[in-house]
């Protein structure tokens, strides 16, 4: 009761005899009430009697402990008071007495204590004040105040201390003064630079800019005028030094109309009409772009493609078109530049038929791995932008391809697989004029080697019509002859697998389903249709492949025959479930069908005469009249071929001359697109 009442005196009498233990408990709360009232001595003897008979790990004794060592400081024995505190290492304990000498104009002791007790922006604050810098250097990575910071380091810059004025300028983010030292002081600009850009300061950016100038480094000056805001000047001094293509650089893409006006028209005056076109056109100045474009001549039809495509204005689209046929000045264009303007006009349908003509023309040439190239651009570039790709140009990339893939297995000794892909081809030699008998030669051959006798016969008879006959090379006459001499009709029927769209059994390379009416997905490596079991695509060009064939294929170190990219065998993944892929597929060939309703299948011509029969009479005449002396007879009274006598090895590979041309021996992805090299 006494002790609720605050008396004190009595309180502690009665726990001298009645209850000795509560004596600690007393004498703590009896002197924080006198410390309260300002009686320090007092308070002084009562904590110490306090903490008379406790342990050091009693709740009572550090209360009497801290309390001694503040009463220690207040009375002023100070080295006391901050060396009991400091036994504590009780955080507000040291607060405590660190603010009890602050109060008593004991800076710093202060200090140190508010440190010791991880007040850290105070204790440097005081420090501070006192000049005090060499305690400051310690705990100045713990300060947290930028203003602190920014304070030390002008104090550190005064002192002639740059380094450490340094870093407490970036731990204040205060970069201004970063880069005022390093261009200034430490002879450091490229540092300089490197925090202007990084910062984005204005101010900084403006320093940087005059030392530039100073110095005189124009191009680095204008981008850091521009980047100090200053557009106006750091145009001026671009126009000043002809060096307008920085000020371009450092506006990129983020420039006004305005802005882009200016360069243009810089351009211009200066008589570079390619640049002034391009920056004509960012402004949309579109018909200026353009005429000033095609004063450049071929080196800016892109660029010239590009605007058209984004003015979207009829008189522009006849203007560059009237150039590309010629009628500007007399000089017919790459037909490519016109594709990619078809492109660019979002006229798909019409660019697959560009694509196809100029196709048909590089055929006509001879020139079967650009027009391959041609078309595999055309297709790569309408599925990438998810338009259908038209029948007649899947069609034809898949002849062409065929003829390809036929040299192909040629060199692997693969000489059925090649006799196929040349029946194909055959079948379709009024696409290859150029190489006709050539071509017809080699898939007798390879027909021979194969096992496709009645194969080689049908294109032999074909061979020694009058039409073809003078046209076949000397050492090949004899064996062609032979072949439609023996008439020999034996031939193994090709295997089948089953359509993938509907299950139907089907030669292996056959494409067009005859009972869902499909034109199949084939395989790139061997030109068979594809078979859910066993599909893949290549992961470059994303045309489908078996994927058996696929991975032995790009194993052996050889590139995609498709993309003529190499391919690294562990992307490549084979499709559990190839149905989604398929049905896009299908449904991508329907919906071109419809867009291109007059676009028919190409026809196939076999022989310039449609019978079987007649073609067999009209080669035996032409056998019948070979003259005397071609045709021996050995001591058996067989008849026997002089190619006979030359041996098998004549048999056994087709002849130079079915050969591709000299032109098409080099890597058919190193055709180069009109704009090749121009980047």
């Amino acid at each position: 009761m006494r002790r609720d009442l605050l008396h004190w005196d009595q309180a502690l009498a009665l726990a001298k005899t009645l209850a000795p233990a509560m004596i600690p408990l007393l004498s703590t709360e009896c002197a924080s009430q006198i410390e309260f009232k300002g009686e320090y001595q007092q308070a002084l003897e009562m904590y110490t009697t306090g903490q008379a008979g406790l342990t050091e790990q009693s709740e009572y004794y550090i209360k009497c402990k801290a309390g001694i060592a503040r009463m220690n400081i207040r009375l002023g024995d100070i080295s006391t008071g901050i060396k009991l505190a400091a036994q504590l290492q009780n955080n507000q304990v040291l607060r405590e007495c660190a603010q009890i000498l602050e109060s008593m104009k004991q800076l710093p002791e202060a200090a140190q204590l508010y440190a010791q007790g991880s007040l850290f922006d105070k204790s440097a604050s005081i420090y501070l004040k006192c000049r005090n810098y060499g305690q400051l250097k310690d705990i100045m990575p713990n300060v947290t105040s930028p203003g602190l910071h920014s304070l030390y380091a002008k104090a550190k810059e005064e002192q002639g201390d740059l380094a450490e004025a340094e870093r407490s300028y970036i731990l204040a983010n205060d970069f201004d003064n970063v880069i005022r030292l390093n261009l200034k002081f430490t002879a450091k600009p490229e540092r300089a630079i490197e925090f202007a850009r990084k910062t984005g300061s204005q101010i900084g950016a403006k320093m940087v800019a005059e030392f530039c100038q100073n110095t005189g480094d124009f191009r680095s000056a204008i981008e850091f005028l521009f980047r100090a805001k200053l557009d106006d000047d750091a145009f001026n001094l671009a126009q000043q030094q002809n060096a307008m293509d920085k000020y371009a650089e450092v506006l990129g893409t983020d420039g006004t109309l305005q802005q882009y006006d200016r360069i243009a028209t810089f351009y211009e005056t200066h008589g570079d009409f390619l640049e002034a076109g391009k920056f004509f056109a960012k402004c949309q100045q579109y018909p200026k772009a353009l005429k000033l474009f095609l004063r450049c001549g071929e080196r800016a039809i892109s660029p010239a493609i590009d605007v058209v495509g984004k003015a979207r204005d009829v008189g522009l689209t006849k203007m560059l078109l009237d150039y590309l046929m010629g009628d500007t000045d007399g000089v017919t264009k790459n037909p490519l530049y016109i594709f990619r303007l078809h492109m660019a006009l979002g006229d798909y349908l019409l660019a697959a038929r560009t694509a196809i003509v100029i196709a048909r023309q590089e055929q006509a040439l001879g020139h079967y791995a650009i027009a391959h190239s041609t078309l595999f651009d055309a297709f790569e570039i309408l599925d990438t932008n998810n338009i259908p790709v038209i029948p007649e140009l899947r069609r034809s990339l898949c002849l062409l391809h065929s003829y390809i893939l036929a040299k192909l297995l040629i060199s692997k000794k693969f000489h059925e697989a090649a006799a196929r892909m040349l029946i194909r081809v055959a079948r379709n030699i009024n696409k290859f004029q150029n190489h006709l008998v050539p071509i017809l030669i080699s898939t007798v051959l390879e027909c021979q080697i194969g096992g496709l006798n009645k194969s080689a016969f049908e294109f032999a008879t074909v061979l020694v019509s009058p039409e073809y006959r003078r046209d076949i090379p000397q050492q090949y006459k004899l064996k062609i002859e032979g072949v439609v001499r023996k008439m020999d009709k034996t031939e193994d029927v090709e295997k089948t697998t089953p359509c993938p769209n509907c299950s139907q059994h089907l030669f292996r390379t056959e494409l067009d389903c005859p009972n869902c009416k499909s034109f199949l997905p084939w395989c790139i490596i061997t030109g068979r249709h594809m078979v859910l079991d066993d599909w893949t695509c290549c992961p470059l060009c994303k045309f489908p492949a078996l994927y058996k064939h696929f991975m032995k294929h790009i194993s052996s170190g050889q590139h995609c025959p498709m993309c003529d990219r190499a391919v690294d065998p562990a992307t490549v993944v084979k499709e559990t479930n190839p149905t989604p892929i398929l049905k896009k597929m299908i449904e991508s060939i329907d919906i071109a069908a419809l867009q291109a309703k007059d676009d028919q299948p190409p026809k196939t011509i076999t022989v310039p005469d449609a019978k079987p029969e007649m073609r067999e009479r009209s080669a035996r005449r032409a056998v019948a009249a070979i003259p005397e002396g071609e045709v021996k007879k050995d001591k058996s009274g067989k008849e026997k071929d002089k190619d006979q006598e030359a041996g098998q090895e004549s048999s056994k590979s087709p002849p130079r001359e079915a050969e591709a041309p000299p032109q098409e021996s080099a890597r058919r992805r190193h055709h180069k697109s009109p704009d090749a090299g121009k980047n």
